[in-house]
């Protein structure tokens, strides 16, 4: 794991809740970026301070991105849809990934109204050290709203390389 510490702001880690106990080990700077993101931009946004960070999932294991993995494949006629990571290449498994809570109907609105899917997106979130990395099933042309990484993250797209981060 290589993400870089002191340079972006950090919050309060009590304001994160995980959906699943299992899944909540995500880098500690990580979480700390996220919860200075959820602090200072979108509790301003809905206008509640006690308004709580949920994550649907962090951290996952090599066996439970691999039966995602299983799963999408099997879904799709046999292959994969580019929606779920290689099992070992997924920035869920080097705890630098978190999906949030798709089914929060105030958050969903606000990720997905305005300016959160346009590349300014990514400006809001970089002040944060944070971003939201494109599908490579649109061919890298749409972010996935409640998926967030790491900055640092941003450009490896090549395996080896993501391989090599993730180490």
């Amino acid at each position: 794991m290589k993400v870089m510490t002191g340079i972006y702001p950090k919050g309060d880690l009590n304001i994160i809740r995980f959906m699943h106990s299992d899944q909540c080990g995500i880098s500690e700077e990580f979480a700390s970026r996220l919860c200075a993101w959820w602090d200072g931009d979108v509790r301003k946004h809905v206008g509640s301070p006690s308004y709580k960070l949920m994550i649907m999932s962090g951290q996952r294991d090599f066996l439970k991105q691999k039966a995602l993995w299983d799963a999408d494949v099997k879904k799709n006629g046999g292959h994969p849809s580019g929606m779920v990571a290689t099992p070992g290449l997924s920035w869920h498994n080097g705890r630098c990934a978190i999906d949030l809570d798709t089914s929060d109907p105030i958050l969903k609105q606000y990720m997905t109204t305005g300016d959160y899917l346009q590349p300014i997106a990514n400006q809001r979130l970089k002040k944060y050290g944070l971003c939201l990395p494109l599908n490579m099933k649109t061919g890298g042309k749409i972010h996935e709203w409640w998926h967030i990484q790491p900055i640092e993250s941003l450009n490896l797209t090549d395996p080896y390389k993501r391989m090599v981060w993730l180490d």
